[in-house]
């Protein structure tokens, strides 16, 4: 959840952000000079500063005392539809964002360039992320049968919750475009999965999308209860995003 406030030279915009972003760290310093940015890629420089949003609530009061020139809300619910028309109705301008498939990803790296007056940066952005996917994409086109892959997106161990990329998701075609056989929850508006659905899908490969508040290793994974059954544990293959280029 987006919670530091960066200063930047002369009238730069302030720009709240109140949600999460899984995204390129180098789209946090592109896309703005003064701006709310992900707590996430940036914890230590946001130690101190104000909260404004969490998982389950957002401080409506604290953004209008920060008097932000725009509001960057999540949706599918993941910024409250009550919250946004608060915010709106205090005629706060608000543009929401989720993107259901990489191409919207792209869409709204640009529209928010558009937003703060950075379009030819953003634009240089979803060029090169662009570039990126298109030459792996065309990498593994002949690589026979995809593995299946599980990419996690979190894990709780006190309940065992399990949490996947939702199906229509742009993290599920980020998978399939890199060569795998996506496995997810089976509903485009759920990030949870069953332990039994997963360990019926079997995966073949694991990938961890780990961050600084949530870093499972591959031997907590085998660990885990039930975990042990599945092929990518037995093979060894589980391995962090902290691995590859772009990571969550």
């Amino acid at each position: 959840v987006v919670r530091e406030v960066v200063p930047g030279p002369g009238n730069a915009p302030l720009v709240i952000h109140i949600q999460d972003i899984h995204g390129h760290p180098q789209a946090q310093e592109n896309i703005g000079s003064l701006v709310l940015k992900v707590l996430d890629l940036y914890p230590e420089a946001a130690v101190g500063l104000p909260d404004v949003a969490d998982f389950a609530s957002v401080d409506v009061e604290q953004i209008v005392a920060l008097e932000p020139d725009l509001i960057v809300a999540a949706g599918l619910g993941f910024t409250p539809a009550d919250v946004i028309a608060r915010l709106r109705a205090l005629d706060l301008p608000v543009i929401v964002l989720y993107a259901p498939s990489v191409e919207g990803v792209y869409r709204d790296i640009e529209l928010v360039g558009s937003a703060i007056g950075t379009s030819e940066q953003a634009i240089a952005l979803t060029a090169v992320m662009r570039a990126d996917i298109d030459a792996v994409s065309a990498a593994v086109a002949a690589a026979g049968t995809p593995p299946r892959v599980f990419y996690e997106v979190g894990y709780t161990d006190s309940t065992g919750e399990i949490f996947a990329p939702a199906d229509q998701s742009f993290l599920a075609e980020m998978v399939s475009l890199a060569g795998g056989d996506t496995i997810t929850t089976g509903d485009p508006t759920s990030y949870q999965i069953a332990l039994e659905t997963l360990i019926e899908r079997d995966p073949q490969v694991i990938i961890l999308g780990v961050n600084p508040f949530y870093s499972p290793t591959p031997t907590a994974v085998a660990a885990r209860p039930g975990w042990n059954v599945m092929t990518a544990v037995k093979d060894d293959k589980t391995a962090d995003t902290g691995k590859f280029k772009y990571g969550y």
